[in-house]
Parts: C-alpha cells; sequence; structure tokens
C-alpha cells in the first residue's frame, strides 16, 4: 500500500502517503481510516500528502466525498464530528475541489501546504 496509517502521541490518526495513488487506494485507506477512527475513538485525522501523487477525475474525487460518509457510517461514526486536516504540496486545486466538496456535505476539513498550521487547526 502506498500509504500508512498511525495514531500519533494520543493526539490525532496520521496517514502518511507516498507515490501514485488510484481511487481503489483512497478507497481503503478511508476503510482504513474509518476502522482506526472507530478503535481509537479519536475524531482528528492529518493526513500527508506532499510526496504523493493522486491520478483520478474530477468525478472521482468527488466521490471519495460520499466514500467518506459512508465508510465513517459503516463503522458507526458521525462523519462530520471527525476533523481532516490535509497536507498538500502538488495538485492544490484539486484538494480545493475536494475541500470545497467536503464542506458542502457538512465535512470539517481544512488543506494546508504548512504542518504546523495544520496540526494546530487540526487540536
Amino acid at each position: 500500500m502506498p500509504y500508512t496509517i498511525s495514531y500519533e502521541e494520543q493526539k490525532y490518526i496520521k496517514i502518511y502517503v507516498t507515490g501514485s495513488l488510484i481511487s481503489k487506494d483512497i478507497h481503503q485507506m478511508i476503510i482504513d481510516t474509518a476502522k482506526l477512527v472507530k478503535s481509537t475513538n479519536c475524531y482528528l485525522v492529518l493526513s500527508d500528502y506532499r510526496k504523493a501523487e493522486i491520478k483520478g477525475t474530477t468525478t472521482e474525487i468527488y466521490e471519495m466525498t460520499n466514500t467518506f460518509i459512508n465508510e465513517m457510517k459503516k463503522e458507526g461514526v458521525e462523519y462530520y464530528t471527525v476533523k481532516r486536516a490535509i497536507l498538500v504540496k502538488n495538485n492544490v486545486e484539486d484538494f480545493k475541489f475536494y475541500e470545497i466538496a467536503s464542506r458542502n456535505k457538512g465535512q470539517q476539513i481544512g488543506i494546508f501546504e504548512n504542518q504546523d498550521e495544520a496540526v494546530k487547526w487540526l487540536t
């Protein structure tokens, strides 16, 4: 898998993504994240995509907002209680689109290029 997920210092869940990701990888990452949110009872998630390349269409990016909602619901987690900070370096426009689409569905999400700012906003 081109990602790792860990529970960092009892503060937040960290997802570190490297290499190329396709929608199938992202879907599995969301499933894994939902399970960890449920098992740790931690609703703060920091996703680091600075060394990743997302390969997907605008439609696939939009559908990931629904995937997030559905997978959280499957785990019994109210999706709107999960706060996500996403670190990016490339494809900022695609991530901004994802941020807007996610917020329009009631999700707490922020896109950042600086890790300190992302962690401060998250916690």
